[in-house]
């Protein structure tokens, strides 16, 4: 087993696993923003689909090890405080795309990766084996699935109750995930609903776990190997288990989906493909700038690129999904186009709107974070947003307000760097000057 190819303190297929996960994303969220009644081709497309987040929070694992290897022979830098202070500032910076996406109730995905990776930051830093490592990953699944089973009664009920594939925004189904979480504490909720702690701490600690392993011994890369694909099977064969929970279910809208994404399907067959998708690129990638076929090469550095700039992918992607769905329904209006749009259609339009948007995006990012007073601008810029957006919900302009949102929390994961680039000079101690 080759070592994975390195580029200054990044490992690019780290990137590269970011940058997939990305786009598997993007078209999961322009499918479930309307599901349907789908044909067997689309059903299997949102049955493969819940990868995605996870192999994000896998990687996160990955990138601690990076870290604590990179810090490890600096005594006049104080990693802790660094990491967890930044930590800390994602978690609340992060509240901004919570506004954006209507869900102060529960976690979003900037909570769970600050939560989860500063956790497992504290585990990784230990000296636990591997081994007990994966077994804390599996003890925090458990613990979340106790918990998935007692609202399972519930959940069944409302998806009988709800229209077939109800889009998100429907009144029932607005009213069934507002019933749901209000039912359930304020503990519970963070620990265990949509990107609450124990699940995707499990992931985390799983990617770091694995990553360590194969770094200092290559041999075990087989026996991950094994392991992984073993887990992919067993959560394939999950859906079948009698009463199981996904038993002649295909998918799940986005209703229920802050308690769907960890049932055993999902959970086992996510960290199988993640686990087996990042030994394919340890053993045979070595980053764009090895691959010779010129096309390869391009999607290859593409996918890194986009990897780089996920977290202002995260926020960004919304305002082009969003810009669609209401063009679409003013066409409708006009008698130009059908009322509910392909769901292949949506996905493939949504794709030709947002790719094309990172190279500006990732261009005004670099630029703008160079400028003397950027963050002063970048922070000014966010309240800005904030009262659009305030002002545009009360003019009723939803749609308008949403965008002008998705905004502002674009500029927040510009300005989300700068932060942890003024905290590590914070915690960096000058050291004193050799004697003469």
């Amino acid at each position: 087993m080759q070592a994975g190819y390195s580029s200054g303190d990044r490992v690019d297929y780290i990137d590269f696993l970011k940058g997939v996960a990305c786009i598997v994303m993007l078209m999961s969220h322009a499918m479930r923003l309307q599901i349907g009644n789908p044909d067997l081709v689309a059903k299997y497309i949102l049955m493969s689909q819940p990868p995605a987040a996870q192999v994000f929070f896998f990687v996160s694992g990955m990138n601690i090890i990076l870290v604590l290897e990179r810090y490890r022979n600096r005594p006049n830098f104080n990693l802790t405080a660094y990491y967890l202070w930044g930590a800390v500032l994602l978690f609340f910076m992060g509240y901004l795309y919570n506004l954006a996406r209507m869900s102060l109730g529960t976690w979003q995905i900037f909570q769970g990766i600050a939560a989860s990776t500063a956790v497992a930051f504290l585990l990784l830093k230990t000296r636990l084996s591997n081994l007990s490592l994966v077994l804390l990953s599996i003890l925090f699944y458990l613990i979340y699935f106790q918990f998935r089973l007692t609202v399972e009664p519930v959940l069944a009920w409302y998806r009988y109750s709800l229209p077939v594939g109800a889009a998100p925004q429907h009144p029932e189904s607005l009213l069934a995930v507002r019933t749901l979480l209000t039912g359930i504490k304020p503990v519970p909720k963070m620990l265990f609903t949509n990107f609450g702690l124990l699940p995707w701490l499990s992931y985390v600690l799983l990617g770091g776990a694995a990553f360590r392993s194969v770094r200092t011994s290559p041999a075990r890369a087989r026996a991950w190997g094994i392991g992984f694909a073993i887990t992919f099977v067993l959560g394939l064969a999950a859906i079948y288990l009698p009463l199981g929970i996904e038993w002649g279910l295909w998918f799940v809208d986005d209703t229920t989906d802050v308690f769907f994404r960890h049932v055993p399907y999902h959970a086992l067959t996510a960290t199988g493909a993640a686990g087996l998708l990042w030994l394919a690129c340890h053993r045979w990638y070595r980053g764009a700038a090895a691959i010779q076929n010129p096309w390869r090469r391009g999607v290859a550095g593409y996918l890194e690129y986009l990897g780089r700039f996920s977290f202002a992918f995260f926020c960004y992607h919304w305002i082009g999904l969003i810009a669609l769905t209401a063009s679409w329904s003013w066409m409708a209006k006009q008698g130009w186009v059908p009322a509910a749009m392909n769901i292949h259609l949506r996905w493939i339009l949504t794709f030709v709107i947002v790719l094309p948007l990172l190279m500006p995006v990732a261009w005004m990012n670099i630029h703008w974070s160079r400028r003397p007073h950027s963050l002063g601008e970048q922070l000014l810029f966010i309240v800005l947003t904030l009262v659009g957006w305030f002002t545009l919900h009360q003019l009723g302009e939803h749609h308008l307000a949403t965008i002008v949102i998705f905004f502002g929390c674009t500029a927040m994961a510009f300005a989300y760097p700068t932060w942890r680039g003024r905290l590590k000079v914070l915690y960096t101690r000058r050291l004193p000057a050799p004697a003469q």
